[in-house]
């Protein structure tokens, strides 16, 4: 434990520009901070960059069925540019598998506002109808990257019937033209999780919350 504890963070400049540091997705802010801790000492001044997503939170859920006694899930080929674009081992692929998610909006707040968000993504991206009072909240809200990113991501789960899917409505977004969602056993997706297939960490750690929901041994 550290012998110092902080009493205030003190903001001595802000250096943002609103008008390159505000995208579509995040913002930065740019600031030069110290600590003033308990003992009345100061801190050197540092660099804090604080990334804020526009949703500020957001969403991901799981839909799942049973067919002949055991669990089945869809996942999503998601599009991410982004990380073809890394500058140290950038990745081959722009594509990601990922679970159904989605950026809380305007008003969405709180289990309500999580549930709603989370219905609204399952019918965007993947096609399947649940009712927001059916929305399994599995756990506590994490942080994804603490160090800079204020984002928490709400992790869900959704029982739903594969026969009444309808084609994804998606956002209109040039990013979600080359989506596509396919399903596979739970045991199947938590066996490639956790054998490193899946690089995403919100997928993993929603595969694991579902299957423990569940009470799944595997």
């Amino acid at each position: 434990m550290s012998e110092k504890t902080l009493k205030k963070l003190e903001i001595l400049g802000e250096h943002s520009n609103p008008d390159f540091d505000h995208g579509k997705a995040a913002w930065i802010r740019k600031y030069t901070v110290r600590h003033e801790y308990d003992n009345g000492e100061f801190s050197r001044p540092y660099r804090l960059d604080v990334v804020s997503h526009v949703g500020i939170d957001a969403v991901g859920v799981v839909p799942y069925w049973r067919e002949n006694g055991e669990t089945f899930i869809a996942l999503l080929h998601s599009f991410r540019p982004a990380l073809t674009l890394r500058e140290i081992e950038p990745s081959e692929s722009p594509y990601l598998v990922e679970i159904v998610a989605g950026v809380m909006e305007k008003g969405e707040y709180g289990p309500e506002g999580v549930r709603h968000r989370a219905a609204e993504e399952l019918l965007e991206e993947a096609g399947y109808i649940s009712e927001e009072t059916k929305i399994e909240i599995l756990g506590s809200p994490f942080y994804v990257s603490p160090g800079v990113y204020t984002e928490k991501i709400w992790l869900c789960a959704a029982q739903v019937d594969p026969g009444a899917r309808r084609s994804p409505r998606l956002d209109g977004s040039v990013m979600e033209e080359m989506i596509s969602s396919f399903s596979l056993s739970l045991n199947e997706a938590l066996d490639r999780s956790r054998s490193g297939r899946f690089a995403d960490a919100k997928t993993e750690i929603a595969l694991e919350r579902l299957a423990r929901h569940l009470n799944t041994t595997h």
